[in-house]
């Protein structure tokens, strides 16, 4: 099963991509989708990359982190609204959506929730 793991942003969204085979987890891609400019000008540019992302790579399913909930609101509202991008994406192309705090993450992926993303990132590869 290939998964496309995303950590949400409006100025960077971070994206990787991993290969899973008889629990044997393996690296594809990963990278981050940065945008710079007007709100509207930055969620149409994170939308057409994710939409080139998942269009090459075909994952079966999208996974994100669940969003945190920010001191700021507009700060949550913004990321709601990228989230709401990767939702349109997902029914779209009829796509299974997954969220995981980052803890639930790190511990499936390296059996320690508190590990760093270094740590995540060799686990990986």
């Amino acid at each position: 099963m290939r998964i496309l793991g995303l950590d949400l942003g409006t100025f960077q969204t971070g994206y990787g991509i991993i290969e899973s085979t008889n629990e044997r987890v393996s690296y594809v891609t990963s990278g981050t989708i940065r945008q710079k400019g007007p709100l509207q000008e930055r969620i149409r540019g994170i939308y057409r990359k994710l939409e080139s992302i998942i269009s090459g790579y075909s994952p079966q399913v999208i996974v994100v982190e669940t969003p945190f909930v920010f001191k700021n609101p507009k700060s949550a509202l913004r990321l709601g609204q990228v989230q709401g991008i990767v939702l349109l994406l997902t029914s779209l192309r009829e796509l299974p959506f997954f969220e995981y705090s980052p803890m639930e993450v790190k511990l499936a992926l390296t059996g320690y929730g508190r590990a760093s993303k270094e740590q995540v990132r060799e686990m990986v590869k």
